[in-house]
């Protein structure tokens, strides 16, 4: 089978930047993207292959603030989005006797709207504390097929919710060298891996909320030229179990999980 097209597109980025003090700044930004069409090398017919894959675009619209607080103790950004693609390329997992398969095809218009939040504070001396928020709100506005694609489709790979919070102290050197302590937790909501709907287990791929440790003994003196740094760390600690990806072939899944708990001693010499 043979089949041919092409096609030509123009982006732009508009952006405005104010700046009200030297620690607090605002800026809006209009974006413009695209993506270029296709065909299905493995479509399961001749006419899904000549049909091909239309050109997605999408018009992507900022608004934030960046700023710093307290003698750049805390410094806190946050910005709101919202991204309008048209002719959205997306991926359908389709199982079959003859073997499963994952065509492209175009799902009409989609909405993408949320608000991203970042805050950096040193509270004591010695302690810095991270915290990431976003929310993602994805919706269909149209899709081929649908009458109502707001209920009746899902956009994929879009979790409503993600955080992130890290805690790290430096203690004072002292003879044996530094110790610096750090924990990290990572939150995610669940997210759909095709357009479908309902949202059943099997459709879905698992929240999951991560927590990682790491102690560091770092600047320890050695009689030779360089520093020793000895870092005992741990993934996972709570040994969260969890479905990264599922692939539901209708009598049953293929899903892969993410790594369970693990624990391991960095030793790193610089010179």
């Amino acid at each position: 089978m043979r089949a041919e097209d092409d096609w030509t597109n123009t982006d732009y980025e508009v952006a405005l930047n104010m700046s009200w003090s030297d620690n607090v700044s605002t800026f809006i930004k209009g974006v413009t993207g695209y993506r270029a069409g296709g065909f299905n090398a493995r479509a399961p017919n001749a006419e899904t292959f000549r049909r091909g894959i239309e050109p997605e675009t999408i018009k992507s619209y900022e608004l934030g603030i960046k700023s710093e607080w307290l003698n750049q103790r805390v410094r806190f950004n946050a910005t709101a989005f919202l991204m309008e693609y048209k002719d959205r390329q997306t991926s359908t997992f389709s199982p079959s006797l003859a073997g499963a398969t994952s065509i492209i095809s175009n799902a009409g218009e989609t909405k993408s709207e949320g608000v991203e939040f970042e805050l950096t504070a040193i509270p004591i001396p010695g302690m810095t504390v991270q915290l990431n928020y976003g929310y993602l709100d994805a919706e269909f506005s149209e899709f081929p097929g649908t009458t109502n694609p707001e209920s009746e489709r899902t956009v994929p790979y879009s979790p409503k919710d993600t955080a992130s919070l890290g805690i790290q102290y430096e203690f004072a050197k002292g003879r044996l060298g530094r110790f610096i302590f750090r924990v990290d937790a990572q939150y995610q909501d669940t997210w759909t891996i095709s357009p479908a709907v309902p949202l059943t287990a099997r459709a879905v791929a698992d929240s999951r909320l991560l927590v990682n440790t790491r102690l560091t003994l770092a600047e320890i003196p050695i009689i030779n030229e360089g520093e020793l740094q000895v870092s005992l760390w741990s993934k996972n600690v709570t040994n969260e179990k969890y479905r990264e990806f599922v692939i539901p072939f209708g009598t049953f899944d293929l899903a892969s999980y993410g790594e369970l708990r693990q624990s391991g001693l960095d030793i790193v010499y610089r010179y």
